[in-house]
């Protein structure tokens, strides 16, 4: 199963891109996340948005989500909402029905007590607006993010390592649960 795997920051030391590496670490057998950077992804134009126009950074983008089973996303949350740099992302997948039926989440870092929840919720109702399956058992929200994780970067706090890895085969099942309705 290939889950790709999506930061909504370019911060080289992100603490939502170092979620997501963990959930890579920690993700069940037989479960690989791989990742796409959005760095080269130019801003969204719906001129461009077509046949011939495409650029590179987004056929990539369509082709990484149409190889994957599920989509795990992970953003920081800016004015109660996630991040700008998602959003792009979002808008170029939205003409392309690339995200119907895909099963997609949501976790996020945050270093105050919210954890990003309000970006996250947003995100959600982009996530039911382009058509994705929204994997919703439960939030994976870590607050306080900065002491959770060691100076590389490392998730060194057990009982977020234990939630993540919990999370992470959650939603892997679902996925597979919903592999398994698809007809063939």
């Amino acid at each position: 199963m290939r889950i790709l795997a999506i930061c909504g920051s370019l911060r080289k030391q992100s603490l939502n891109l170092h979620l997501l590496q963990a959930a890579a670490e920690l993700a069940p057998p037989g479960t690989q996340i791989e990742f796409f950077p959005l760095h080269d992804l130019p801003a969204y134009n719906g001129d461009e948005d077509n046949a011939t126009l495409l650029p590179a950074a987004v056929k990539a983008l369509r082709a990484a989500v149409e190889a994957s089973d599920g989509i795990l996303l992970a953003s920081p949350e800016f004015s109660h909402a996630y991040s700008g740099v998602l959003k792009n992302a979002l808008d170029w997948l939205s003409d392309s029905d690339s995200l119907a039926d895909m099963p997609a989440t949501s976790i996020s870092a945050a270093p105050n007590l919210g954890g990003g929840v309000r970006g996250q919720l947003a995100l959600r109702e982009v996530l039911f607006a382009l058509g994705a399956d929204v994997f919703v058992h439960y939030e994976l929200l870590v607050r306080s993010a900065k002491q959770k994780f060691d100076a590389d970067g490392t998730l060194s706090d057990a009982d977020t390592r234990e939630q993540l890895a919990k999370f992470i085969a959650d939603f892997a099942e679902f996925i597979r649960t919903k592999r398994a309705r698809v007809p063939v």
